[in-house]
């Protein structure tokens, strides 16, 4: 089962250093971050989400988020993630890649 959370501005705030803060607690999320100036969508199975240029988004998930995860820009340029992304781990986004990482422990 996946929850959706809300940002903190609804509940997910992105510092500049990259560490992500969320307002939902409890079980353990999937973070996508977005380093880039520009929004993307990330899709996954049936589920497609905006994350905003400069943003992040977390999922609160029981189990891994099978791949492919496609993202895609503002032009229309496209990157696929072939594997999982599991709850603990970031999938950060930069204007020319995406790659899936541990979470940072919180600082």
């Amino acid at each position: 089962m996946v929850r959706r959370c809300r940002s903190l501005a609804g509940a997910v705030v992105v510092a500049l250093t990259g560490t992500v803060l969320t307002a939902c607690a409890g079980r353990e999320a999937i973070m996508f971050i977005n380093n880039s100036a520009d929004d993307v969508t990330v899709q996954y199975g049936q589920e497609s989400l905006k994350v905003e240029g400069y943003g992040g988004l977390g999922w609160h998930a029981d189990e891994c988020v099978t791949g492919p995860i496609v993202v895609t820009y503002l032009d229309a340029r496209s990157t696929t993630i072939d594997g999982n992304v599991c709850p603990g781990s970031e999938l950060v986004i930069t204007a020319d890649t995406a790659q899936i990482s541990k979470a940072r422990p919180p600082t």
